[in-house]
């Protein structure tokens, strides 16, 4: 609990996100502010409680609980077994694991149609991690419990032109929910994350 024995609700996360966005490097500053929350994990989880993770067999969960032209705010839920097709967001993205472990497999552009994969990293309950507007990543439950963090976007997330890559040919489409979830389940039946050998190798 904070000082003073206040509960942290929903709209002191926000408001703490907020703030930090409207800097000159927002990124960065939304990075040091979910670190502010990392030691108050309990809380946290107490605070967005109310995005009631759904045990989705296709695709992420996605409970969007504040949004504007400058920030989306949300908590995804991966439960075991899902993976998404390569994406990008069109902005920065910042994120805290607030329970189990998600892997990020991240790729670049290859020639004039395709990928390849550069690295990779696992984050762990507590981990807080940021992407930068260009990053291009998978991403996918690592254990055998659900993966659950709070994201953070600097921009209107549904709105931006984003682009996504079918996890078999990786010809590149605009982002589009249904395909996005058709190509998620294709994803998640694969033994891993395109370009990689089971298990992935790659280190961040």
């Amino acid at each position: 609990m904070r000082s003073g024995g206040f509960r942290l609700h929903v709209f002191d996360i926000v408001e703490q996100s907020a703030k930090a966005a409207q800097g000159p490097n927002p990124c960065s500053a939304v990075h040091d502010a979910l670190k502010t929350l990392r030691g108050r994990l309990d809380d946290v989880r107490e605070a967005l409680d109310f995005c009631s993770c759904a045990k989705a067999e296709d695709a992420p969960d996605r409970q969007i609980f504040y949004r504007s032209p400058n920030l989306t705010m949300m908590r995804i839920c991966f439960c075991p077994g899902l993976r998404t097709p390569p994406h990008d967001h069109s902005t920065w993205a910042a994120m805290l694991m607030l329970s189990g472990k998600e892997r990020n497999t991240f790729y670049r552009r290859c020639g004039q149609n395709g990928l390849a994969p550069i690295n990779d990293i696992v984050l762990e309950t507590g981990s807080v991690f940021h992407m930068k507007i260009d990053a291009i990543h998978v991403a996918e439950c690592a254990t055998d419990e659900p993966a659950v963090a709070l994201h953070v976007y600097g921009g209107d997330l549904d709105l931006l032109p984003r682009r996504v890559w079918h996890p078999h040919t990786l010809k590149e489409f605009p982002m589009e929910m249904e395909r996005y979830e058709e190509f998620s389940r294709l994803a998640a039946s694969d033994c891993a994350p395109p370009g990689l050998s089971p298990p992935a190798a790659l280190t961040a």
